[in-house]
């Protein structure tokens, strides 16, 4: 009898802890996207850089936001309510922008605005959508997208329910992106996406 009993302990201990019970650990934010998706960048030339759409009251200029990269091409990136966000390239030497490409699609309202950082060729992104924002609310949804040194197409991450990113930290080789809020911290490497 004793063995039966500390077999069936056994098995319930084993059975939560593959659950992850009452392990005391922040939960992982949910992902609204699979968390290793990609857009392409657009390519192309020819097109005029696009503008930011917001709601009544809000100033366009804080939903929007341009990088130069090391090697001089040029990120745009801007938030247009009932669409989404849009990135647009520039390459070196060129005046002229790829065509817009939409990066994350939402119907809600931009929110808190759209940061870009870079360094060693690597662009990291930031931005958010809610309900409700242009009155003060925080974001629904959040977005963490990386255009590697080279690479074609972004990595994107979107979360849902976490206020928006307190820092993005972009190493100064360009082969690390840490994006700090307070669901924790979502980790970008080239060779393994979004961590």
């Amino acid at each position: 009898m004793s063995s039966t009993i500390t077999r069936a302990v056994s098995l319930v201990l084993l059975g939560c802890l593959a659950a992850g019970c009452g392990g005391g650990a922040e939960p992982e934010p949910t992902a609204s996207a699979p968390p290793a998706s990609t857009v392409p960048a657009a390519s192309g030339s020819g097109h005029e850089l696009g503008s930011p759409v917001v709601p009544d009251g809000q100033d366009a200029r804080d939903f929007r936001a341009q990088a130069e990269l090391d090697d001089g091409r040029r990120v745009a990136a801007y938030q247009v309510a009932g669409t989404g966000l849009v990135v647009q390239v520039r390459s070196a030497g060129e005046t002229s922008w790829s065509a817009p490409t939409t990066l994350v699609g939402s119907t809600e309202d931009p929110c808190q605005g759209v940061e870009l950082e870079q360094a060693g060729g690597t662009v990291a992104l930031t931005a958010g959508f809610g309900l409700y924002c242009y009155d003060g609310e925080p974001p629904q949804q959040v977005v963490a997208a990386v255009l590697g040194e080279g690479d074609d197409a972004w990595a994107v991450r979107t979360i849902d329910d976490v206020d928006d990113f307190t820092a993005v930290k972009v190493a100064e080789d360009g082969r690390r992106v840490d994006f700090e809020g307070g669901g924790g911290t979502i980790t970008w490497r080239p060779s393994s996406g979004f961590a």
